[in-house]
């Protein structure tokens, strides 16, 4: 394949109309329409065709492996939850370990307060399923009847009050 009739089968997958495609490839200035007609027919050959379908594969397919989190950005982001107090996860640093925002207002007046509280996601649960990521899941009935129970016991909300 010429390097025009690649650069060709590169615009086209990448969305550029065929005139366009043909036009930049082939270093035509002006749009005519034996331009039009060349892009046609070009758009139409198998070979190109095919290099089009390739093209839009690989980059489909590099788009949808940039969307999965590796193991270790889950666990990275598991270590953050865990590893965060929950009295900093208001700062701005942590904002995506928020699970929820709860503004109250107590009294009214000169005596007006209001609280904020934040709500973080369970660090015992993050903690289990580190674990299960890493492969170390107890496998001995008591050692896991003990997680269940304190992933339980901790999975109420540990809400954090600040006095504004």
């Amino acid at each position: 394949m010429t390097p025009q009739r690649q650069k060709f089968a590169e615009l086209i997958a990448t969305g550029e109309p065929n005139t366009r495609a043909y036009a930049a490839a082939f270093n035509k200035p002006k749009i005519t329409d034996s331009v039009r007609s060349a892009a046609a027919r070009l758009a139409k050959d198998p070979e190109i065709h095919a290099k089009i379908t390739e093209l839009r594969t690989r980059a489909r397919e590099a788009s949808e492996a940039a969307a999965i989190l590796t193991i270790q950005e889950k666990r990275m982001y598991l270590a953050q939850i865990v590893r965060t107090p929950i009295t900093e996860i208001e700062k701005e640093a942590h904002k995506n370990l928020i699970k929820k925002r709860k503004t109250i207002s107590i009294g009214s007046g000169e005596n007006a307060e209001t609280l904020i509280e934040y709500e973080g996601y369970d660090k015992l649960a993050a903690m289990k399923l580190d674990t299960e990521l890493a492969g170390d899941a107890p496998t001995d009935p008591a050692t896991a009847a003990l997680t269940q129970l304190l992933t339980a016991a901790m999975s109420a909300p540990q809400p954090v009050s600040d006095k504004m």
